[in-house]
């Protein structure tokens, strides 16, 4: 099982619908960040991917997400329940904070293409 199998996408997903701040959806998340990511950060950091990161890290109010690293690790945990070698190695803040972001970034934007194509 890896983590595109449906169970762990379907426990990334309900995990996201229930920390994003009621009245706002998956579409207002990126679009929040779409205004945090102005012309600076787009020339500090060109990458989206890690931009998104880094604006998770800024703790935007739209989302509730766990700071410090023992939530970020029991919620990835909880996530990737079942996947091969989740977790043989202990990760370090800046390995729990990427997985974690690439992992929301990811079903953030297959969210959103799902809901226009309905």
């Amino acid at each position: 099982m890896r983590s595109t199998n449906k169970i762990v996408v379907n426990r990334i997903r309900h995990s996201i619908n229930t920390s994003i701040e009621t009245n706002f959806t998956a579409s207002d998340v990126l679009e929040a960040f779409e205004q945090w990511y102005g012309p600076y950060e787009q020339k500090r950091t060109p990458n989206r991917q890690a931009a998104f990161i880094e604006w998770l890290r800024c703790l935007p109010n739209i989302i509730d997400i766990p700071f410090s690293d023992y939530d970020i690790q029991n919620t990835l945990d909880t996530w990737l329940e079942g996947v091969p070698n989740n977790r043989q190695t202990p990760l370090d803040s800046t390995a729990l904070w990427n997985k974690m972001g690439w992992l929301l970034y990811r079903e953030l934007n297959k969210m959103i293409k799902e809901d226009k194509s309905c």
